[in-house]
């Protein structure tokens, strides 16, 4: 029998089927009861799909995973971008060193008072261009560092790896400023912040010294302060301000998915 006549067959006996009783999902065991194996070679080799094994539906699965997939990568990478990339509010601080300070005054050469929130994980990257500074300004520069400690803390700063870092950079000493006085007295809101004040008490700096948060490396910050300190610019002119990076100091500093756990 050729071809043609055995399809006109089987097509012969399906249209003679008694119709289904009710409404019923063509489903695939349906499928394969009704439409005998050989008609549906039959129908493949005359170009018509399989409707369960469409050749195209496992790669457009793959393409369709593959395109969410990125998506949700990007949306990701741009939350942490924008958080890193986002400064503490431009605000202003003490333009002379305050005389009822708690810091010592400028002796003879620039101060450089870093405030830091002990738990902010930000401030790692901080303490690392600090300890650069110091290396780069040695005893041209004097430094201070005061460590805000809210009264409902469940830690104490001197427990803490700031502390400790602060320690080791051994460029000046540290004060716990648990009252928040000394913070607010120079006008500093966020973990990082520096402030430099040359020997006649004016302000040469304000700022971080960070390129982002949490992000260690040759900033605007770290250039103007070793600018001022190594070529003695501070002085007798408008001081130079660049962006914060940093968790405020008065706040619990959870940003445990963007900026490391605190607790």
């Amino acid at each position: 029998m050729s071809p043609g006549l055995h399809l006109q067959s089987h097509t012969h006996s399906v249209q003679n089927l008694p119709p289904p009783s009710g409404r019923r999902t063509l489903t695939r065991r349906r499928y394969r009861a009704v439409i005998s194996p050989t008609f549906e070679l039959e129908m493949r080799a005359h170009g018509r799909p399989d409707l369960f094994h469409h050749p195209r539906a496992g790669g457009l699965t793959v393409v369709l995973v593959g395109v969410l997939w990125l998506a949700a990568v990007a949306a990701g990478f741009a939350v942490a971008m924008r958080h890193e990339k986002t400064a503490a509010p431009d605000h202003d601080v003490a333009t002379r060193f305050p005389e009822d300070a708690v810091c010592v005054a400028p002796l003879g050469k620039p101060m450089l008072i870093v405030f830091v929130h002990p738990k902010c994980p930000c401030t790692r990257a901080s303490l690392e261009e600090v300890a650069a500074l110091h290396h780069r300004c040695g005893d041209k520069l004097d430094m201070q560092f005061v460590f805000l400690e809210r009264g409902d803390a469940p830690w104490r700063s001197e427990d803490t790896e700031h502390w400790e870092t602060v320690r080791a950079i051994n460029a000046g000493p540290a004060f716990v400023d648990v009252s928040g006085t000394e913070h607010r007295r120079f006008g500093a809101t966020t973990s990082g912040e520096a402030l430099l004040y040359m020997p006649d008490g004016s302000l040469a700096f304000h700022g971080g010294v960070t390129v982002g948060r949490g992000h260690s490396g040759v900033s605007a910050g770290r250039t103007a302060i070793e600018a001022i300190v190594l070529n003695s610019t501070g002085s007798g002119r408008d001081f130079t301000r660049t962006k914060v990076y940093g968790c405020p100091l008065e706040s619990p500093c959870r940003a445990a998915g963007l900026c490391g756990r605190t607790e």
